[in-house]
């Protein structure tokens, strides 16, 4: 039995994106502070109470002692009017105790196993450490004997525990934020990683300091950061060896094709494989046999361990305003509305970078360069002058691309996930390789202009807009997932975006169908036209996307059936004021815009003539039909001189001469029409509401 061929891919370009940090380019204090939890803020708390048993075995006998507890970091006020501090942890000192936060099962029990003896409490442990010795030396046993390299004897145990009891009681129980900490056991022993220093090792990338030494005055307690993570890579690799193990010429890496020792691929830093499935692993398979299904190397699986963490950090969660649109129903407006209602199931998504040849690390230089730009993808902070893509518009969620990395000897590779990823309980909702970041630039540019068009379009159909509408239109336009989603609808988003991010076709003709299905559906709240004139901002932003993409991007277009219309600038322009004689209209869609700004125009002079009735809904949609091209050209744009009879309007030789073109168009355009419906009716709306700024009493109005 082996693992779902996708998940060996994602496996792969794991250990691809840990190899360069983990060889030779990163320092030790970095590479902890990548692959342990010291750094994050779940940490925070256990480093606000550091209890560190200081035991020298170097003697006929160990002394042990406790050094008073310590805050490895400090309090700050949060940024903003809030009162409220937060503690920042001192992260130069936290590597020399690094620690990995359980992300299942239960917390508060052993789990894994343990490179140093750095232990993190919970608030039962810690309170336990108040109440007794005994507590204290119940949470030490079960951990000692998962930690790499450390023997204590019984009794060593047990005085290491009265002495965290001693140490804890010191500490209130009543505190106002949760009691938790971290027990440290600084064992000093030969080739050990903890050790005296003369001085406090400030500044010193290669040493963390713990505190000053209580058994040794004027002497300070300090990590050897080289010592510690090699501990640190021998406990990933026995976790990875849980699930089996083989050594020998027969024992090969499924990745690198290294032979000797293998182990599974099961990873705790990255719990998207969980031994409690029964599927994807066989009912036959024991968890013992997992290294099986896919070995990999020691070199291989540390690798794989350093790329699991850094996808953990760079995962991002999609905006909730987005991934609402992500969910709703493109086909109908009313669903669309609902949907926005609830609370949706957070999506993540992650990128990472990888070069398209990995022999081009070898280079020292490139290798450098390839760190430093993981490294400010994980901070998301400005570097100088450096010129980063930040490419959140097109991804959806906050994802800064280095200068370094924004060339196309490098490919990006972004995944979404959702569940809970503390219990092993993944959804994964799209893979998406080999992205060139050209394209995801030439696409970022792209929906700028979109976001300017559809605020320009708005600026059209409303006498004002305001700053907090023009900021909606902005971050909607601008984002592609958005975009896309509300053309095709959440079936189609993530193929529809892998799609467009590889420069494929997309169909015009989808898009189509769902505008004009959620057009007809608001149609019946006229006069009311603020919801349709919003889906036509949605048909002049989208259609110039389409039109740039298709032009600028596209390798291959996918119109679908339909010719896209000129700019409706200009077809407004030759429709209102063009000489008659020269009125051509080149397809359905022009045509159904034409048919939109004369019945527009005619409906104006309408209202003003039968006190207020809108003339659409009074005169062409009746009894709550919908509205059809064969309705707008049997009880519209054909009986214009028969309304105008029966009311008294004065209609102009120019207007009839206009609406004259428009219906021979619409008979020698017939079939066009009737095969592009709903290109049709998408721009009847359109022409409908461009016709001008001039607005009838119960409009609506932003």
């Amino acid at each position: 039995m082996f693992w779902e061929p996708g998940i060996k891919l994602i496996i792969e370009s794991l250990i691809r994106l840990g190899r360069p940090m983990l060889e030779g380019c990163t320092s030790p204090q970095t590479v902890l502070s990548q692959v342990s939890d010291v750094g994050t803020a779940a940490a925070r708390g256990f480093l606000s109470r550091v209890f560190v048993i200081e035991i020298d075995k170097r003697g006929p006998e160990a002394r042990i002692a406790a050094l008073p507890v310590q805050q490895w970091g400090e309090y700050q006020a949060q940024s903003g009017r809030s009162k409220k501090q937060v503690f920042v942890q001192e992260v130069d000192r936290a590597v020399g105790a690094p620690f990995v936060i359980p992300s299942g099962g239960n917390p508060t029990r052993p789990q894994g196993r343990y490179g140093v003896p750095a232990y993190p409490a919970y608030e039962r442990h810690v309170k336990g450490f108040i109440k007794s010795a005994g507590e204290a030396e119940k949470f030490l046993a079960g951990r000692i004997d998962r930690t790499i390299g450390l023997h204590l004897t019984d009794d060593e145990i047990k005085e290491a525990a009265v002495q965290l009891h001693k140490a804890a009681k010191t500490i209130s129980a009543d505190a106002k934020d949760k009691l938790l900490g971290l027990v440290v056991l600084a064992v000093l022993e030969e080739n050990g990683p903890y050790r005296l220093s003369s001085k406090i090792p400030r500044g010193d990338t290669s040493l963390a300091y713990l505190g000053p030494s209580v058994l040794q005055k004027d002497k300070y307690l300090a990590a050897e950061l080289d010592i510690v993570k090699e501990r640190f890579w021998e406990a990933r690799l026995a976790e990875g060896a849980e699930m089996g193990e083989r050594e020998g010429e027969e024992a090969a890496c499924y990745f690198c094709g290294a032979r000797g020792r293998v182990v599974s691929s099961y990873c705790k830093a990255w719990p998207w494989f969980t031994t409690t499935w029964n599927c994807p692993i066989s009912i036959k398979l024991k968890n013992k046999d997992l290294v099986e299904t896919t070995a990999v190397c020691p070199r291989c699986y540390s690798a794989l361990t350093y790329g699991a963490n850094l996808f953990n950090k760079l995962a991002k969660p999609i905006d909730n305003w987005l991934t609402k649109e992500l969910f709703s129903p493109s086909a109908t407006a009313v669903g669309r509305s609902i949907s926005k209602m609830g609370t949706p199931e957070t999506i993540f998504g992650c990128a990472y970078v990888l070069p398209v040849l990995d022999n081009v690390l070898d280079d020292e230089d490139y290798c450098l360069d390839f760190v430093d730009g993981i490294n400010s993808m994980l901070n998301n902070s400005p570097r100088g002058n450096r010129v980063d893509l930040h490419l959140q518009e097109i991804t959806g969620f906050e994802l800064q691309l280095p200068e370094e990395m924004s060339g196309d000897d490098y490919r990006l590779t972004i995944i979404y996930y959702s569940g809970d990823v503390s219990r092993g309980d993944i959804h994964l909702r799209a893979t998406i390789e080999d992205v060139v970041p050209s394209v995801a630039r030439k696409l970022k540019n792209i929906t700028r202009e979109i976001g300017n068009l559809a605020v320009d379009t708005a600026a059209e159909l409303y006498p004002e807009v305001s700053e907090k509408y023009r900021a909606f239109l902005k971050k909607c336009y601008t984002s592609l997932p958005y975009l896309l989603s509300t053309s095709y609808g959440a079936p189609y988003i993530w193929k529809t975006l892998s799609t467009v991010l590889h420069r494929g076709p997309i169909s015009r003709k989808r898009f189509l169908l769902n505008l004009a299905g959620r057009m007809n559906e608001l149609s019946r709240k006229l006069p009311d036209y603020r919801e349709l004139n919003d889906e036509v901002i949605f048909y002049i932003a989208f259609s110039e996307f389409l039109d740039k993409y298709n032009r600028l991007i596209a390798v291959e277009t996918g119109n679908g059936g339909s010719n896209l219309m000129r700019n409706w600038r200009e077809l407004r322009r030759m429709i209102a004021e063009g000489p008659v004689n020269e009125l051509s209209f080149q397809n359905a869609e022009e045509l159904g815009f034409a048919a939109g700004y004369l019945v527009r125009v005619f409906s104006r002079q309408y209202w003003h003539a039968s006190n207020g009735k809108d003339f659409i809904k009074h005169r062409v949609m009746t009894f709550g039909s919908s509205l059809t091209p064969s309705a707008i050209w049997k009880r519209a744009l054909a009986r214009v001189d028969e309304y105008a009879l029966k009311l008294n309007m004065h209609i102009s030789n120019d207007l009839r001469q206009r609406f004259a073109v428009v219906l021979m168009e619409y008979s020698r355009l017939k079939d066009d029409v009737n095969r592009d419906k709903d290109a049709f009716m998408a721009a009847f709306w359109a022409g409908y509401a461009l016709a001008g700024d001039k607005k009838e009493p119960g409009e609506k109005n932003e």
